[in-house]
């Protein structure tokens, strides 16, 4: 090593040059000379047992016969002691220039590199850990080992921010219900961010309603419900808003707004309806009844669909007893599924007549119409 340091010194000094040649020889037998000095020292330490030190000396001149199988000897034999110590980063350290067909150095290699992963795991160094298990192969449960640790070093790298991190990892690993699982984590966590940066609410609420039944998304779609419902409030969209306010559940005070909102589109309409029931203008009661969509009522006005055939009857109930019996039929009939009044008064004997008679060889002889005309024997 002195001598090379000293050919790196007289380079381009030809007086330095012709002193380390009167005293070394020529400068092309220098590397050879110095090599075999190395040697020698290596063969020393080796005859004195100090392993450690000859492993260095032989790595330093692979190209000089016999060193490059003496330094494999050295470096097995140091990293079986290292292994045996418990050091299984230090063995893969010394085992790193050895080929796997020396020796048990292949399957030296799955073990320490399996052992040494065990260990960061427990430390939580996953990607280490990834790295380790990646490098003992079939060792053991090894595989099993390096799916959670990708999978734990992926859910890391989200929790930290890097998405892109995370996607490099969730790349790696097998078609398995653990990567997608992180697949969907990770369109959550980047659809979220969207949201939180202005971006359209409609399409991140549909892209994440995509996702299905996620868990870890639901707050995320919540936000959005209620981002929408602010919106159509703005815009005095009172049921939209409503509607909007209600699948955002209980974020933030979405269910006192839904209620308000409610309020503002049911609230005139409920009390137009129930006065006009008190007035005894049924009719109009009917028509102010089927403006709305009695069958996604909010819960405070859930009534108002009971209070539907009520006001078909008592509608129908007026004009019966104005004597309008057929202008008061289309109102029995309506109400007659959840009127037992209107079903009872469609048996009235103006109702049952209705239709066409005939004799016993089927000749009409009778015709009465629903709009009280009718004809009696032609």
């Amino acid at each position: 090593q002195c001598m090379e340091q000293m050919l790196v010194l007289t380079a381009g000094d030809e007086e330095l040059m012709r002193i380390f040649e009167q005293t070394y020889g020529p400068i092309r037998d220098a590397r050879e000379k110095a090599m075999a000095m190395v040697y020698a020292q290596a063969e020393a330490a080796l005859a004195e047992g100090d392993i450690a030190k000859a492993a260095p000396l032989y790595s330093s001149i692979p190209d000089y016969p016999g060193a490059q199988e003496k330094s494999w000897y050295c470096l097995h034999s140091l990293a079986v002691k290292s292994y045996a110590d418990t050091e299984y980063l230090r063995t893969l350290e010394l085992l790193s220039t050895v080929p796997d067909e020396y020796e048990d150095t292949a399957a030296l290699r799955k073990r320490s590199a399996y052992r040494a992963g065990l260990a960061a795991m427990e430390r939580k160094e996953w990607e280490a850990a990834a790295g380790l298990m990646e490098q003992a192969g079939d060792e053991k449960d090894a595989a099993d080992r390096l799916a959670a640790a990708r999978e734990a070093w992926a859910r890391e790298r989200m929790d930290q921010g890097d998405l892109t991190g995370a996607e490099n990892v969730i790349r790696q690993m097998d078609e398995t219900p653990a990567r997608e699982a992180l697949e969907k984590r990770l369109t959550w966590l980047r659809l979220k961010a969207q949201a939180e940066n202005g971006g359209d609410p409609k399409e991140i609420l549909e892209a994440l309603l995509a996702l299905g039944d996620y868990a870890e998304a639901k707050e995320t779609i919540a936000s959005l419900y209620y981002t929408l419902g602010e919106s159509a409030a703005e815009r005095n969209e009172a049921l939209t808003a409503a509607d909007y306010y209600t699948r955002a559940g209980k974020y933030l005070d979405a269910e006192e707004k839904a209620k308000a909102q409610y309020d503002a589109y049911y609230g005139e309409r409920d009390r137009a309806i129930r006065e006009a029931m008190r007035n005894g203008e049924y009719a109009l009661a009917v028509t102010l009844l089927e403006s709305l969509n009695l069958d996604d009522l909010p819960e405070a006005y859930a009534g108002l669909k009971a209070l539907y055939p009520q006001a078909l009857y008592e509608a129908g109930a007026a004009l019966y007893r104005d004597g309008k019996v057929y202008e008061a039929l289309p109102y029995f009939r309506a109400a007659a599924p959840e009127s037992r009044q209107a079903a009872n008064r469609l048996k009235a004997p103006c109702y049952l007549i209705l239709g066409s008679w005939t004799d016993r060889e089927g000749n009409t002889q009778a015709e009465f119409r629903e709009d009280g005309s009718c004809t009696l024997a032609g």
